[in-house]
């Protein structure tokens, strides 16, 4: 009888390794996914955070941008929420920008 591999055993073998391990260490069950970009792009992972918000399923979404190059790390994560309280930042390509050059 075959089974399914945990992710936890093969989660340093994938490209999005960032990704698994959030999941795996704090329990988040859902989608994910990992692109490749030269840079920072404020506003392709504003728009696509955004179309995920805009699923029924989807309530919480964590993104960011991650480089790390031997002792060099350049890292911004953020949580975004569909139901926001009165002190959230607004969640566009102009705010994600600022806070990645802050």
């Amino acid at each position: 009888m075959l089974t399914a591999p945990s992710p936890s055993l093969f989660v340093y073998t994938l490209s999005n390794i960032v990704a698994g391990e959030l999941c795996i260490r704090l329990g988040i069950k859902g989608e994910n996914a990992f692109f490749v970009n030269r840079s920072f792009d404020g506003a392709q992972l504003s728009s696509y955070v955004d179309l995920l918000l805009k699923q029924k399923e989807t309530e919480v979404c964590i993104a960011g941008w991650i480089n790390v190059l031997r002792n060099d790390h350049d890292v911004l994560l953020y949580l975004v929420e569909k139901q926001r309280n009165g002190t959230a930042l607004e969640h566009n390509a102009v705010t994600l920008v600022n806070l990645y050059r802050s």
